[in-house]
């Protein structure tokens, strides 16, 4: 109606009027707006013409008049604009919830703001959608079976398959969960998580071994959901699930990153589109960013916005600072940040929640496609916590990178030997002695969870030497245990070699009895697990009930600790101890509760650990190719990873046009460079070049190669790391001749596309004219590649037998020093290629050892 189209609106009111009947209703607002009185003058006409009854609204962005402010300055963080300069702001003003009274003064029908009231009486009660009831997927089941029936069958399926006679402790203990988590109502839950995981494995996806506390369930570990046998790795149930405490399972499961979407896929085709859905994110503002865009949209510069933000404290294990505890000016800049602080600045997609329902999900909460692709999975309009109080299912599918790196591996080992290589399962089994020294030296980049500088630096003081130890390192490397210097304790207890000592013990009276629980980590409380088997022991209690104190501790539920603390002493006294004793014992408890760490985790990330170090040990050509290929678009990472191949010693050979592949690709001469990761190139280019593979010679490429390839930035960057010395030799000259080379053959391809036949062959190739520069190559490597492969040779020849010492001294330093000069180290008849060092250091410091012509 704004735009003149009267008679098109008049048609279309008549349709919703049939379609709707009474209610249909037009709407009329009023905010100030200069168009606003002709327009509801002519809906209030289009009305009464239709015997349409109108109803009054107001537009709300916000919910108080006084946040007018702070709308107007998100609209300009939104379109990247001042206030002074705004890009868009809204017309007229009143855009709040208002009140009837606000509403009474606008100019608008009193019949149309007592419809507001018709319309409230018209909304059925939401009681039974909102109301939290447990929304299991639907699980189909064998004739007359129920629930319980059904996952009793897989329990005993799955632990005759993995263990064959099946000891009868695992029968009671797997009846013990079955009645546990049938009784509370769970079993249908694990029975679709037993049928993702394994349709997952049947198609080659690869899964992680167990992540969280549910690799303490048996019945997890019977259904394939984990692969940690918790009665092995002395892992708890009543720490996932606590029949004392009803509260849903949560099972987390990893999965390789490349294939997640092809996962939530598959999770999709089993269950039905409609049924399942990711669960939305909301990004809110923090308190930097909040004085960042408060101080841009007033119109300051960025250097103050960083002084502004500087003003807050840095943020402390992973906590993030709050506006109470800024200590700058309480200026104008505060007085915004205030306002923005907390408010949603963007809708994202939760990184790992999937939700799964037995009725079509648009019946319980609202749903949208990402870009409107319908390819897409729906994803949900509540956030997490609205999606789990309707009593909806939650699973998380997590990403994790290191299960493509090892699976990648595996996959070139297997076709190379012709077996599949089998990884351990089994804390026993994990006994490879290369795998404990490579540990133990501390080289460990690109193993899982062991590569940051802090926890090699750890390895190398704690020498692992069994897998208990590799789940400590993963437990106590954390801000608690370190802050209490319990990760050095525990090495320095390991060193010792001597067994249990009686200066570990807590208390002389608990010595012997908690030896059991706590010799396995040197007297020291390590896991979670280890605080419910402590107070199992001298408590007298179950672990249901163990663990509902250690929860308090761990929450630092202060009432709740005390309320329990004389039930602690009582059933202690019961067991015979003395209040000291006991008292001791509380004494420690609590601290370690605080920051103990989920045995179950670290066990099934500790697998992962040893399989990553396994591979590097054993087989680092191909493991080594592996995580260079899953960091090869990653510029931050790469370069890091490129040196370790260096110190290790492989070859890593140059990128080849006809023979690199897309990532890293092991080789018996070295490590190929992958064609994805030179920069500028990637996969797409990759792709269309592999499919007109192989190339002649440089003509053919010119001739033959895909566009994608030829423009000039591609085609500089295939010149500059090499990838076309396998076509020519000449990479300078042809670097040079790049634009006109390009140019040439665009035009030489239109022509032939319209026909036209040129009157002489075209040659694309390129003279030499002694332009060869090692310096110059070497810098386009650097950029291109991140490493050097062209590299200046030099002989250091001793001039007398070096001492073992000075070995290592030499050794150490060209890995402290990475460079562009290729070492060859003589010794007698002994020729050794080291890795590449920076020539100017190694050339001083060698001199002053005076050993070396």
């Amino acid at each position: 109606m704004r735009l003149g189209q009267q008679h098109q609106a008049s048609v279309l009111a008549d349709h919703y009027k049939q379609v709707f009947g009474e209610r249909f209703l037009i709407e009329v607002m009023h905010h100030g707006i200069p168009f606003e009185d002709a327009l509801n003058r002519d809906l209030l006409g289009l009305a009464s013409r239709h015997s349409l009854k109108v109803v009054a609204t107001n537009d709300s962005h916000y919910c108080d008049p006084h946040d007018s402010f702070v709308h107007s300055a998100l609209l300009c963080v939104q379109t990247q604009s001042t206030l002074a300069k705004p890009v868009f702001q809204f017309s007229g003003s009143g855009y709040h919830i208002a009140s009837r009274a606000e509403m009474e003064a606008k100019p608008l029908p009193v019949e149309a703001l007592d419809n507001t009231l018709m319309i409230v009486e018209m909304v059925e009660s939401y009681d039974s959608v909102f109301e939290r009831k447990l929304r299991f997927p639907a699980v189909e089941l064998p004739d007359g079976w129920d629930e319980a029936e059904a996952l009793w069958a897989l329990i005993e399926e799955g632990l005759e398959s993995r263990l064959g006679e099946v000891p009868s402790d695992y029968w009671d203990q797997g009846r013990y969960e079955h009645k546990v988590i049938c009784d509370m109502g769970y079993a249908p839950y694990f029975i679709p998580l037993h049928y993702i995981i394994k349709e997952a494995k049947k198609r080659g996806i690869p899964i992680g071994p167990g992540r969280g506390s549910a690799g303490g369930s048996l019945v997890a570990y019977a259904l394939g959901i984990t692969d940690l046998d918790p009665i092995v790795h002395r892992l708890i149930f009543e720490r996932f699930l606590n029949p004392e405490r009803k509260s849903l399972p949560d099972i987390d499961i990893d999965v390789d990153e490349s294939r997640r979407d092809e996962f939530i896929q598959m999770v999709r085709e089993m269950y039905g589109d409609e049924f399942v859905a990711q669960i939305c994110t909301y990004g809110t503002i923090g308190a930097k960013n909040a004085l960042k865009d408060a101080n841009r949209v007033l119109g300051g510069t960025n250097e103050k916005g960083l002084w502004y933000s500087s003003q807050l404290p840095p943020a402390k294990f992973g906590r993030s600072p709050s506006l109470k505890e800024y200590t700058g000016p309480k200026d104008e800049v505060y007085e915004l940040a205030t306002g923005l602080e907390g408010t949603t600045r963007n809708e994202g997609i939760h990184a790992a929640a999937v939700v799964m329902s037995p009725v079509p999900l648009r019946d319980l909460l609202p749903l949208r496609r990402p870009g409107g692709d319908s390819s897409e999975p729906w994803v949900t309009g509540f956030d997490m916590h609205e999606v789990e109080s309707l009593g909806l299912v939650k699973m998380d599918f997590l990403g994790l990178r290191n299960l493509g790196i090892i699976d990648e591996c595996l996959r070139v080992l297997t076709v190379r030997g012709g077996e599949q290589l089998l990884l351990p399962c089994l804390p026993d089994e994990c006994n490879d002695r290369a795998t404990y020294e490579l540990l133990s030296s501390g080289f460990t980049l690109g193993v899982f969870q062991l590569d940051s500088p802090g926890m090699r630096g750890l390895l190398r003081q704690l020498k692992p030497s069994r897998f208990d130890d590799i789940s400590a390192v993963l437990a106590l490397y954390r801000p608690g245990p370190m802050g209490a210097n319990a990760h050095t304790e525990y090495a320095r207890r390991k060193g010792s070699n001597a067994g249990w000592k009686s200066e570990w013990a807590i208390h002389a009276e608990l010595e012997e009895a908690l030896k059991p629980a706590l010799a396995q980590s040197y007297g020291l409380i390590v896991w979670q697990e280890q605080v419910l088997e402590v107070l199992k022991i001298v408590c007298g209690w179950s672990y249901a009930e163990a663990a509902l104190l250690f929860d308090a501790m761990r929450k630092k539920n202060h009432a709740k600790m005390e309320a329990t603390k004389p039930e602690y002493f009582a059933s202690g006294k019961s067991q015979g101890y003395s209040e000291e004793a006991l008292g001791e014992l509380w004494g420690v408890l609590v601290p370690f509760a605080d920051y103990s760490f989920n045995r179950a985790h670290s066990a099934g990330y500790g697998l992962v650990a040893y399989w990553t170090a396994y591979l590097k040990a054993n087989y680092p050509v191909e493991y080594m190719s592996a995580v260079l290929s899953s960091v090869a678009e990653d510029p931050d990472k790469l370069p890091g990873y490129l040196e370790e191949v260096n110190r290790m010693g492989i070859p890593l050979l140059p990128p080849d046009i006809n023979h690199s592949g897309v990532g890293f690709s092991p080789g018996p001469k070295g490590i190929h460079y992958g064609i994805s990761a030179i920069k500028g190139v990637g996969e797409a280019v990759f792709n269309a070049v592999a499919s007109k593979r192989p190339f002649s010679d440089l003509d053919d490429f010119f001739r033959r190669a895909p566009a994608k390839a030829l423009n000039t930035g591609s085609l500089g960057a295939l010149i500059a790391s090499g990838t076309l010395d396998g076509l020519t030799p000449y990479r300078e000259e042809l670097w040079f001749a790049r634009e006109a080379l390009s140019g040439r053959a665009t035009r030489d391809r239109q022509e032939r596309r319209n026909g036209q036949k040129p009157l002489y062959r075209i040659a694309y190739g390129v003279g030499n004219s002694n332009l060869k520069s090692t310096e110059q190559r070497q810098e386009w490597e650097r950029t291109y590649l991140s490493t050097v492969l062209t590299r200046s040779r030099v002989d250091l020849i001793p001039t007398r037998a070096l001492t073992e010492d000075e070995l290592y001294w030499l050794r150490d330093l060209l890995l402290r020093n990475p460079g562009d000069h290729e070492i060859q180290l003589v010794i007698g008849r002994v020729r050794l290629d080291l890795p590449s060092a920076n020539w100017p250091v190694v050339q001083q410091a060698v001199a002053n050892l005076g050993v070396f012509q």
